[in-house]
Protein backbone atom coordinates (compact mmCIF):
# COMPACT_ATOMS: atom_id res chain seq x y z
CA UNK A 1 0.00 0.00 0.00
CA UNK A 2 0.93 3.58 -0.51
CA UNK A 3 0.42 5.62 2.15
CA UNK A 4 0.32 10.07 2.78
CA UNK A 5 -0.33 11.46 5.65
CA UNK A 6 -0.45 15.38 6.35
CA UNK A 7 1.52 16.38 3.41
CA UNK A 8 2.35 20.04 2.92
CA UNK A 9 4.50 21.65 0.55
CA UNK A 10 5.43 25.22 -0.64
CA UNK A 11 7.10 26.54 -3.31
CA UNK A 12 8.44 29.84 -3.65
CA UNK A 13 6.79 31.09 -0.35
CA UNK A 14 3.39 29.80 -1.70
CA UNK A 15 1.54 26.89 0.21
CA UNK A 16 1.06 24.17 -3.12
CA UNK A 17 -0.40 21.01 -1.13
CA UNK A 18 -2.13 21.92 2.19
CA UNK A 19 -2.42 18.36 4.85
CA UNK A 20 -3.27 16.25 2.16
CA UNK A 21 -3.42 12.04 3.46
CA UNK A 22 -4.15 9.88 0.49
CA UNK A 23 -4.00 6.19 0.07
CA UNK A 24 -3.91 3.24 -2.65
CA UNK A 25 -3.62 -0.47 -2.51
CA UNK A 26 -2.33 -2.54 -5.32
CA UNK A 27 -5.05 -3.48 -8.14
CA UNK A 28 -7.19 0.21 -7.37
CA UNK A 29 -7.15 3.01 -10.29
CA UNK A 30 -7.58 6.76 -8.47
CA UNK A 31 -8.31 9.79 -10.69
CA UNK A 32 -7.13 13.05 -9.00
CA UNK A 33 -8.96 16.28 -11.04
CA UNK A 34 -9.25 19.91 -10.32
CA UNK A 35 -8.34 23.08 -11.72
CA UNK A 36 -5.12 23.96 -13.34
CA UNK A 37 -3.03 25.02 -10.37
CA UNK A 38 -4.63 22.96 -8.06
CA UNK A 39 -1.78 21.08 -6.91
CA UNK A 40 -2.32 17.93 -8.69
CA UNK A 41 0.87 17.16 -10.37
CA UNK A 42 2.65 18.86 -7.55
CA UNK A 43 0.93 16.06 -5.40
CA UNK A 44 2.44 13.19 -7.65
CA UNK A 45 5.52 14.06 -7.41
CA UNK A 46 6.01 14.56 -3.79
CA UNK A 47 4.16 10.84 -3.05
CA UNK A 48 6.82 10.10 -5.84
CA UNK A 49 9.99 11.90 -4.08
CA UNK A 50 10.69 13.62 -7.11
CA UNK A 51 9.96 16.88 -5.12
CA UNK A 52 10.36 16.22 -1.28
CA UNK A 53 7.21 17.04 1.05
CA UNK A 54 7.94 19.94 3.55
CA UNK A 55 6.12 17.93 5.98
CA UNK A 56 3.81 15.12 6.75
CA UNK A 57 5.31 10.87 6.18
CA UNK A 58 4.77 8.35 3.26
CA UNK A 59 4.92 4.72 3.11
CA UNK A 60 5.45 2.71 0.63
CA UNK A 61 5.30 -0.95 1.32
CA UNK A 62 7.74 -1.71 3.78
CA UNK A 63 9.49 1.59 3.61
CA UNK A 64 8.71 4.64 5.48
CA UNK A 65 9.53 8.15 4.97
CA UNK A 66 9.05 11.15 7.62
CA UNK A 67 9.24 14.81 6.46
CA UNK A 68 11.41 16.85 6.26
CA UNK A 69 14.64 15.09 5.85
CA UNK A 70 17.59 15.57 7.28
CA UNK A 71 19.81 14.12 4.38
CA UNK A 72 17.72 13.94 1.35
CA UNK A 73 20.98 12.11 -0.11
CA UNK A 74 20.34 9.38 1.99
CA UNK A 75 16.67 8.46 0.71
CA UNK A 76 15.97 5.09 -0.31
CA UNK A 77 13.90 5.77 -3.33
CA UNK A 78 10.88 3.70 -4.26
CA UNK A 79 11.66 3.70 -7.88
CA UNK A 80 11.48 1.25 -9.87
CA UNK A 81 8.45 -0.11 -7.45
CA UNK A 82 7.00 3.30 -8.09
CA UNK A 83 7.25 5.01 -11.40
CA UNK A 84 6.03 7.95 -12.68
CA UNK A 85 4.67 9.16 -16.38
CA UNK A 86 4.51 12.81 -16.94
CA UNK A 87 2.48 14.06 -20.02
CA UNK A 88 5.91 15.57 -21.61
CA UNK A 89 6.78 11.39 -22.33
CA UNK A 90 10.41 11.82 -21.89
CA UNK A 91 11.15 9.96 -25.03
CA UNK A 92 14.95 10.11 -26.49
CA UNK A 93 14.65 11.04 -29.66
CA UNK A 94 17.92 9.08 -31.02
CA UNK A 95 17.16 5.52 -30.26
CA UNK A 96 14.72 4.03 -31.79
CA UNK A 97 10.82 2.88 -29.67
CA UNK A 98 12.43 -0.49 -29.04
CA UNK A 99 15.57 1.00 -27.26
CA UNK A 100 13.49 3.49 -25.46
CA UNK A 101 11.59 0.68 -23.72
CA UNK A 102 14.54 -1.60 -22.73
CA UNK A 103 17.49 1.28 -22.32
CA UNK A 104 16.53 1.02 -18.13
CA UNK A 105 16.64 -2.36 -18.03
CA UNK A 106 20.13 -2.23 -18.92
CA UNK A 107 20.20 -5.41 -21.01
CA UNK A 108 18.39 -7.42 -18.07
CA UNK A 109 15.56 -8.24 -20.56
CA UNK A 110 12.34 -10.20 -19.87
CA UNK A 111 11.56 -11.38 -23.35
CA UNK A 112 7.95 -12.71 -22.24
CA UNK A 113 7.05 -9.88 -20.30
CA UNK A 114 8.17 -7.28 -23.21
CA UNK A 115 6.25 -9.11 -25.71
CA UNK A 116 3.37 -9.23 -23.74
CA UNK A 117 3.61 -5.65 -22.97
CA UNK A 118 4.65 -4.59 -26.75
CA UNK A 119 1.61 -6.95 -27.45
CA UNK A 120 -0.79 -4.84 -25.36
CA UNK A 121 -0.15 -1.70 -26.47
CA UNK A 122 -0.08 -2.81 -30.58
CA UNK A 123 3.61 -1.53 -30.93
CA UNK A 124 5.07 -4.35 -32.52
CA UNK A 125 4.71 -2.57 -36.11
CA UNK A 126 6.34 0.44 -34.99
CA UNK A 127 9.40 -0.85 -32.21
CA UNK A 128 12.20 -0.05 -34.53
CA UNK A 129 10.86 3.39 -35.86
CA UNK A 130 12.29 6.44 -33.71
CA UNK A 131 9.76 8.90 -32.06
CA UNK A 132 9.76 11.86 -34.64
CA UNK A 133 8.32 8.80 -37.05
CA UNK A 134 5.60 7.85 -35.03
CA UNK A 135 2.10 9.77 -33.99
CA UNK A 136 1.76 11.56 -30.87
CA UNK A 137 -0.98 8.33 -30.03
CA UNK A 138 2.20 5.99 -30.32
CA UNK A 139 4.90 8.02 -28.35
CA UNK A 140 2.28 8.18 -25.58
CA UNK A 141 1.66 4.44 -26.05
CA UNK A 142 5.85 4.26 -25.67
CA UNK A 143 5.93 6.38 -22.46
CA UNK A 144 3.38 3.71 -20.43
CA UNK A 145 4.80 0.52 -22.29
CA UNK A 146 8.49 1.84 -20.94
CA UNK A 147 7.42 2.28 -17.53
CA UNK A 148 5.86 -0.98 -17.15
CA UNK A 149 8.93 -2.72 -18.47
CA UNK A 150 9.75 -1.70 -15.04
CA UNK A 151 7.34 -4.22 -13.44
CA UNK A 152 6.33 -1.35 -11.07
CA UNK A 153 3.21 -2.10 -8.60
CA UNK A 154 2.41 2.01 -8.42
CA UNK A 155 1.86 3.68 -11.81
CA UNK A 156 1.38 7.57 -10.96
CA UNK A 157 0.39 8.81 -14.64
CA UNK A 158 -0.07 12.86 -15.10
CA UNK A 159 -2.26 13.67 -17.85
CA UNK A 160 -1.37 11.15 -20.16
CA UNK A 161 -4.43 11.62 -22.40
CA UNK A 162 -4.04 14.81 -22.76
CA UNK A 163 -3.31 15.03 -26.36
CA UNK A 164 -5.00 12.41 -27.62
CA UNK A 165 -7.97 12.20 -29.58
CA UNK A 166 -10.63 9.76 -28.23
CA UNK A 167 -10.10 6.54 -30.03
CA UNK A 168 -6.49 6.73 -28.53
CA UNK A 169 -7.63 7.89 -24.96
CA UNK A 170 -10.41 4.79 -24.94
CA UNK A 171 -7.26 2.63 -26.02
CA UNK A 172 -4.98 4.02 -22.92
CA UNK A 173 -7.66 3.84 -20.74
CA UNK A 174 -8.55 -0.19 -21.47
CA UNK A 175 -5.09 -1.04 -21.28
CA UNK A 176 -4.87 0.76 -17.79
CA UNK A 177 -7.52 -1.42 -16.35
CA UNK A 178 -5.85 -4.48 -17.65
CA UNK A 179 -2.62 -3.69 -15.89
CA UNK A 180 -4.64 -2.81 -12.48
CA UNK A 181 -6.08 -6.12 -12.52
CA UNK A 182 -2.83 -7.54 -12.78
CA UNK A 183 -2.63 -5.95 -9.07
CA UNK A 184 -0.63 -2.65 -9.79
CA UNK A 185 -2.14 0.30 -8.37
CA UNK A 186 -3.01 3.36 -10.52
CA UNK A 187 -3.00 7.30 -9.66
CA UNK A 188 -4.49 8.76 -12.74
CA UNK A 189 -4.64 12.83 -12.84
CA UNK A 190 -6.56 14.49 -15.67
CA UNK A 191 -9.14 17.30 -17.01
CA UNK A 192 -11.25 14.86 -18.36
CA UNK A 193 -14.21 14.40 -15.94
CA UNK A 194 -15.76 11.32 -18.76
CA UNK A 195 -12.65 9.57 -18.40
CA UNK A 196 -12.32 9.84 -14.48
CA UNK A 197 -15.83 8.38 -14.11
CA UNK A 198 -15.41 5.67 -16.58
CA UNK A 199 -11.98 4.24 -15.12
CA UNK A 200 -12.07 4.64 -11.62
CA UNK A 201 -12.34 2.97 -8.42
CA UNK A 202 -12.23 6.01 -6.29
CA UNK A 203 -12.18 10.16 -7.21
CA UNK A 204 -10.32 12.96 -5.17
CA UNK A 205 -11.03 16.65 -6.28
CA UNK A 206 -8.39 18.63 -5.24
CA UNK A 207 -8.74 22.47 -5.01
CA UNK A 208 -6.08 25.41 -3.81
CA UNK A 209 -3.99 22.22 -2.69
CA UNK A 210 -6.78 20.99 -0.35
CA UNK A 211 -8.85 17.27 -0.99
CA UNK A 212 -12.22 19.23 -0.85
CA UNK A 213 -14.30 15.95 -1.58
CA UNK A 214 -13.83 12.49 -2.79
CA UNK A 215 -15.79 9.28 -3.07
CA UNK A 216 -16.82 6.64 -5.91
CA UNK A 217 -17.38 8.15 -9.67
CA UNK A 218 -20.85 8.60 -8.38
CA UNK A 219 -19.42 12.16 -6.54
CA UNK A 220 -19.26 12.67 -10.52
CA UNK A 221 -22.97 13.08 -11.02
CA UNK A 222 -24.10 13.89 -7.54
CA UNK A 223 -21.45 15.93 -5.85
CA UNK A 224 -21.87 16.97 -2.08
CA UNK A 225 -19.43 20.50 -1.99
CA UNK A 226 -20.37 23.40 -3.90
CA UNK A 227 -17.11 23.40 -5.35
CA UNK A 228 -17.08 20.58 -7.47
CA UNK A 229 -20.61 20.88 -8.68
CA UNK A 230 -19.33 24.54 -10.33
CA UNK A 231 -16.22 22.43 -11.32
CA UNK A 232 -18.27 20.10 -13.32
CA UNK A 233 -20.55 22.40 -14.52
CA UNK A 234 -18.06 24.38 -15.82
CA UNK A 235 -16.51 21.45 -17.62
CA UNK A 236 -19.22 20.24 -19.15
CA UNK A 237 -20.12 24.07 -20.87
CA UNK A 238 -16.68 23.23 -22.20
CA UNK A 239 -16.94 19.90 -23.54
Amino acid sequence: MLLAKNIKKKIDGREILKDISFSLESGQIISIIGPSGSGKTTFLKAISLIDLPDSGSLKIDNNDYQFPVADASKIKYPYPNLTVVFQQFFIWPHLTIRDNLTLALRGNIDQKHFDEVVGLFQMTEFLDRYPNEVSLGQRQRAALARALMLKPQYLLLDEVTSALDIEQSHLILSHLRSIAEKGVGIVFVSHALHLASKISDKVIFIDEGKIVEEGTSEILKNPKTDRLRKFINIADQIG
